[in-house]
């Protein structure tokens, strides 16, 4: 189980902002995905980004953030926009 500390691309604000929502691990971030974590942190008041989302899907895939194919990056664009 890896805290969300020892992730690539995931700095201190981004954890705490996870962390308020109750993911705390790796294995918890795998279970809400980076959509839903975005989508509840937003609703929760939070100024969540489309970069915010990138972050937390390289950290799910262990990617430098350049390595994000164009692909996910429009999935992710696409859903974040849709709710």
């Amino acid at each position: 189980m890896h805290s969300l500390t020892q992730l690539k691309n995931l700095g201190p604000k981004s954890t705490k902002w996870l962390n308020a929502i109750g993911v705390y691990t790796l294995d918890d971030l795998r279970e809400m995905g980076a959509i839903d974590c975005c989508r509840i942190l937003k609703a929760q008041g939070y100024p969540v980004s489309l970069n915010l989302a990138y972050a937390i899907e390289v950290a799910l895939r262990d990617l430098h953030w350049t390595k994000l194919p164009e692909s996910v990056k429009q999935q992710l664009k696409t859903a974040l926009q849709s709710k």
